[in-house]
């Protein structure tokens, strides 16, 4: 009984434990913090759908076929820019079919390919037979494109050797190789294959200035190449492995620095998976599936204006193993760095 008592005498005395408040009013803190971010989560993507209806009705009132465009573009400019994406067949089609309608009207002087320069003599000697060869250019699968659309690359040659056919000597198309020869190299060193990259970019703009802007200052060119040398501005960062990244200014932009005759192309096409020997590829960019949700049909060509605006870093930047790539600056919008953007679907 008096053990009873002694404990009931110990609780009465014992003080009662008090909750804080500052936990009560952390926990409403937290709640009122993820419902504001809700709340501004649904507000930007409000702003972002509205965004992407405006990009998409745009997209449906475009009503210029891409190959028309090329044209009138290089008749508008001396350079045009256009983009290809390995391993897709559609982008060399396009290609192809601009260059046949530019021979119609002898308003091409020359094509620039992203081939290993070693392999010129070859593209020479094809564009010179008659009857013509096609298997003088498969004697290296680089000349080629090294890839699963080797048939529509083969394509495009032959689309340059059929139009020269009906052109006269001093109209004839040249095509130029102007990549490093044995690009990629089989087995770099880490950290080596950054620096080739700016090598590589400085090596096509010197070709070009060499064999046709040195002796040919109002030569028009079609120049296709990757999307990441297509673009106007900015830079890209490449790194390997944990050496510094290396910045390289794309190829248009660099050619652009002389020049006001630079006019560019950004595409976004269906491709195959992109295979190992692929270094720091462009697939494409972040419209594409705005378009292909919104049901617009493939074979747009837009102008690059403010409607691209909110598409945030819209290129789409795919490692590969052992190299990773960034476009600088980061906030760059798609209007700044192309001057059109051509969608064939994705």
């Amino acid at each position: 009984m008096w053990n009873l008592i002694r404990k009931i005498e110990r609780r009465k005395w014992l003080p009662r434990q008090k909750y804080g408040r500052w936990g009560v009013t952390g926990v409403f803190a937290v709640l009122a913090l993820a419902l504001i971010l809700a709340v501004g989560w649904v507000i930007d993507r409000k702003g972002a759908s509205a965004a992407d209806r405006r990009l998409a009705a745009a997209a449906r009132a475009a009503g210029e076929e891409p190959a028309d465009a090329i044209v009138r573009a290089l008749r508008a400019r001396r350079i045009v820019f256009l983009s290809d994406i390995a391993n897709s067949t559609a982008t060399k089609q396009l290609a192809a079919r601009a260059i046949a309608k530019l021979g119609e009207t002898a308003g091409l002087d020359a094509v620039v390919l992203e081939i290993g320069a070693d392999l010129q003599p070859f593209i020479e000697q094809y564009l010179d037979s008659n009857p013509e060869n096609a298997s003088l250019l498969m004697r290296d699968p680089r000349m080629l494109g090294g890839g699963s659309a080797s048939r529509a690359y083969l394509e495009l040659y032959r689309t340059v050797w059929r139009v020269n056919r009906r052109l006269g000597p001093d109209q004839r198309i040249r095509v130029v190789a102007a990549d490093l020869p044995d690009w990629p190299p089989p087995a770099p060193a880490p950290g080596e294959i950054a620096r080739l990259m700016s090598e590589r970019v400085q090596h096509m703009e010197d070709t070009i200035e060499r064999e046709i802007l040195g002796t040919f200052p109002d030569a028009r060119i079609l120049v296709f190449v990757s999307g990441l040398q297509t673009l106007k501005s900015g830079s890209i960062a490449f790194q390997t492995g944990g050496s510094d990244p290396v910045e390289v200014t794309p190829l248009a932009a660099r050619i652009g620095q002389d020049t006001e005759e630079v006019f560019s192309f950004l595409v976004d096409a269906p491709y195959s998976v992109v295979n190992a020997r692929q270094v720091a590829p462009y697939v494409g960019t972040r419209v594409a599936s705005v378009l292909r949700e919104a049901g617009v049909p493939a074979g747009v060509v837009m102008a690059a204006t403010e409607n691209f605006g909110h598409v945030r870093q819209p290129i789409v930047e795919k490692n590969t193993p052992g190299m990773e790539y960034t476009i600088m600056p980061r906030d760059y919008r798609l209007n700044a760095v192309t001057d059109a953007y051509i969608y064939l679907g994705s």
